[in-house]
């Protein structure tokens, strides 16, 4: 198996990195849906996890060769260390961009 590590920069990073934010909105569309379900007297459905997993993609550009490399990022523990590695502006709930990173990729 070979491993490269390759410098990547961070062009975008999309899906809201904030657990409190993303877990307040859940909350708030199953409130929507039992409401919607009683309005039609339906049983009304059990709220969702209390937990939301995240839906953040990262977005990186290789810097010798300009191609695109898409890393889905699916638990709160990876989206925290992306926070301090691109940088996450907690007033805004804004991701940064442009931030340099390696990246070990590995192959056969």
């Amino acid at each position: 198996m070979v491993k490269v590590d390759l410098e990547f920069t961070v062009i975008a990073i999309h899906g809201e990195g904030d657990r409190a934010t993303v877990n307040s909105l859940q909350k708030y569309r199953d409130g929507i849906e039992m409401v919607r379900q009683a309005q039609a007297g339906n049983d009304v459905p059990h709220p969702s996890v209390p937990d939301e997993p995240p839906e953040v993609t990262i977005l990186l550009r290789d810097d010798l060769h300009h191609s695109r490399m898409e890393i889905p990022v699916r638990d709160w523990e990876t989206v925290e260390k992306w926070k301090k590695i691109a940088g996450w502006d907690a007033d805004k709930r804004h991701w940064q961009h442009g931030a340099k990173v390696k990246v070990t990729v590995s192959g056969v």
